[in-house]
């Protein structure tokens, strides 16, 4: 039976998909939920028009992923922070704060759920820092972590 699917459903397809399934499947399970209609002529024109609009965002997706991952790839970012009189930080290095960064320095824009540091930074030095952009570009950057007397 085919059908298309209304929204994302995970390890069957995308929003308005066109998918085969078996009749009970899309009866007791797609239906009810509303992930799923029947295919009629005009669900298929309106799916085929998403899908290439759909398409067309994600290459642009894409697109700016390789961009931002040729600008950022293998350099480093200077942060810069208070210590306390025992030599140490008075706050963690947070994602924000990486993020104000790469703003400041590299002029990119980068999302908080797109950084992953290796471990918490919380003292002076260099530290690893991994940033998933999504379709396959995955950028490693060093953290430099500076000391600012008071």
């Amino acid at each position: 039976m085919k059908v298309i699917l209304m929204q994302d459903v995970p390890k069957l397809g995308i929003k308005y998909q066109m998918i085969s399934v078996k009749p009970g499947f899309f009866r007791n399970f797609l239906l009810p939920r509303g992930f799923a209609q029947v295919a009629t002529k005009k669900l298929l024109e309106k799916g085929r028009e998403i899908e290439a609009m759909l398409t067309k965002k994600r290459d642009e997706e894409k697109a700016n992923a390789v961009s931002i991952f040729n600008i950022i790839n293998a350099k480093s970012l200077k942060v810069s922070m208070k210590l306390n009189s025992k030599g140490k930080l008075y706050s963690k290095v947070s994602k924000e704060i990486v993020i104000d960064q790469l703003k400041a320095q590299h002029d990119q824009n980068v999302a908080p759920d797109k950084l992953k540091f290796n471990q918490n930074i919380k003292e002076t030095g260099s530290f690893d820092l991994i940033i998933n952009l999504g379709h396959d570009q995955v950028a490693q950057m060093k953290i430099n972590v500076e000391g600012i007397e008071e």
